[in-house]
């Protein structure tokens, strides 16, 4: 037997025996490769937590290794029921984590130690964060839409259906954003440029502004309902954010990107040791669709 098809949230999922050398390291294919290899990973540990493998594939040495190390990890980290643990895969961006393992809430992250060396730990839409002007709007109204449409020689969308539609990730939704799409070659540095421009005015801004600290925090507190399961050289370790931690108590300055052009706000915790930064980005191409942030821990 070479698959086994399991039946996930209502929907037949196949695994392939060889899925499993998804687990060993990645090389290359950044964060589209990681995302798809993961669609592997996330069934296979639903399957072994809820005891759906054929037993002869863990004869085979890399199943019988994860399936231990999984288990390991589950007796060290999760309450068992009974002698049982039971797995349910959530679907879906409304989530914040990835599986409920008997109750608990779980984050699954390949090729990490520690929620500090994720590249992000929630990336939010850009509206989520308002201050004293959602991004989308200063994009819209700093005139960047404009230069961009004159730059493809495409007409400016009007701006209650371009806000409607930028915040999900279907081309479709507008010819704006499907024409700019196939175009995007053409004017790609110079697009960039004007993105990269108004998330560095963008951020002046805020830096200005008498930000709510407590919304922020409002909006990290579901990061200390879960526990991450990390997956590193071949051992699922484990690690969890604290409520000070989560705590923004102040702003504590701007950083650059490679463009040389502010892209991050670095914000202070209650922590000491401990900083969260917002890198604001696009996440669908950028100046297109989906402007988001990326944040990331960093403790010193």
């Amino acid at each position: 037997m070479t698959e086994v098809n399991i039946p996930i949230n209502g929907k037949n999922t196949t695994i392939q025996k060889e899925d499993i050398f998804k687990f060993q390291r990645q090389t290359g294919g950044g964060v589209a490769s990681n995302d798809s290899n993961n669609k592997k990973r996330e069934p296979i540990i639903y399957a072994l937590i809820n005891r759906l493998i054929p037993d002869e594939w863990f004869l085979d040495e890399t199943w019988g290794l994860v399936n231990e190390r999984l288990h390991e990890y589950l007796e060290q980290n999760v309450e068992a029921n009974g002698d049982n643990y039971e797995c349910i895969l959530l679907a879906g961006r409304k989530y914040n984590h990835d599986f409920d393992i008997n109750g608990e809430e779980i984050e699954f992250k390949f090729n990490a130690r520690s929620v500090i060396n994720l590249p992000q730990i929630y990336s939010p839409p850009s509206h989520k964060l308002i201050f004293s002007t959602p991004y989308a709007e200063f994009f819209y109204d700093n005139g960047y839409i404009g230069a961009i449409s004159e730059l493809y020689n495409i007409p400016v969308p009007e701006r209650t259906l371009w806000l409607k539609h930028i915040h999900q990730i279907n081309y479709d939704k507008l010819s704006w954003f499907k024409d700019l799409k196939t175009n995007e070659s053409v004017y790609k540095k110079a697009k960039k440029f004007l993105v990269d421009h108004s998330i560095h005015t963008y951020l002046e801004m805020v830096q200005q502004d008498s930000i709510n600290f407590e919304e922020i925090t409002e909006l990290l507190m579901p990061q200390i309902e879960k526990k991450f399961m990390l997956y590193n050289g071949g051992v699922f370790h484990n690690d969890v954010i604290t409520k000070d931690e989560c705590t923004i108590i102040s702003l504590n300055s701007l950083m650059k990107g490679k463009s040389g052009m502010y892209n991050t706000i670095v914000f202070n915790t209650r922590n000491e040791t401990t900083k969260m930064h917002f890198l604001l980005r696009w996440r669908n191409h950028a100046g297109i669709l989906m402007p988001m942030w990326q944040i990331k821990i960093v403790r010193s």
